[in-house]
C-alpha cells in the first residue's frame, strides 16, 4: 500500500494503531480519523477495527464503510487488491458489520454520512485513479444497500441479533494486552 502521512510506513501506522499502549494508540486513530486524505483506504479500515476494539462501534462503523468505499475504488482490475480487500471483509468485518446491522435505519444514516464525506474528502495523494465508471458504481452500490436496510428494516436487525453470539464468539479476540 501506499507511503503513510508524515514518512510513516503502513506497518508503523498499523502498529501504533493496535498499541497496547492506550496513548499511543488513540494519538494513531486521531491522526488517521482528522486528516484521513494523508492515509491510504487499508489503513481506514485498520483504524475502524482500532476503533471497534476500543469500543467505540459507531465511529468504527463509519470508517469501516469510508475505507471500504475508498479501497473498492482501487480494486477494478486489481486481482490483489481485491484479494486484500476480501482478506479484511472476513477478518474485521463480520462483528462491525453485525454490529451496524442491530440498528439499520442508523446504518443508513452512516452510509449517507460516508457517501457525504467520500464527496467533500480528497484521496490519498499515491491512489491511483479509479477505473471509469467505478467508483460511480461503488457509490451506487452503498445507496442499493441502504435501500435494502430501509425496505428490510425488520428482518435485517433480527437476523443480526440472532447472529451476533456465533460472530462475536467467532471473533472474540484475545486480549494480547493484559497484564
Amino acid at each position: 500500500m501506499a507511503a503513510q502521512a508524515q514518512g510513516a510506513s503502513f506497518e508503523d501506522m498499523a502498529k501504533r494503531l493496535y498499541s497496547c499502549n492506550q496513548q499511543v494508540a488513540e494519538e494513531a486513530i486521531r491522526q488517521v480519523t482528522s486528516a484521513p486524505e494523508r492515509f491510504d483506504p487499508l489503513t481506514l479500515l485498520i483504524a475502524s477495527h482500532a476503533l471497534f476494539q476500543r469500543e467505540r462501534k459507531d465511529e468504527a462503523v463509519f470508517w469501516f464503510y469510508a475505507g471500504q468505499l475508498r479501497f473498492r475504488d482501487l480494486v477494478a482490475g486489481n486481482n490483489d487488491a481485491g484479494q486484500i480487500l476480501g482478506i479484511f471483509l472476513m477478518t474485521i468485518g463480520p462483528p462491525i458489520n453485525n454490529y451496524a446491522m442491530h440498528d439499520p435505519a442508523r446504518l443508513a444514516g452512516t452510509i449517507d454520512a460516508v457517501l457525504e464525506w467520500d464527496r467533500k474528502t480528497p484521496k490519498h495523494p499515491d491512489t491511483p485513479p479509479s477505473s471509469p465508471g467505478s467508483a460511480e458504481e461503488n457509490r451506487k452500490g452503498l445507496l442499493a444497500m441502504k435501500a435494502k436496510l430501509i425496505a428490510e428494516k425488520e428482518s435485517i436487525e433480527r437476523e443480526a441479533r440472532a447472529a451476533a453470539p456465533q460472530i462475536e464468539a467467532m471473533h472474540q479476540r484475545a486480549d494480547r494486552c493484559r497484564d
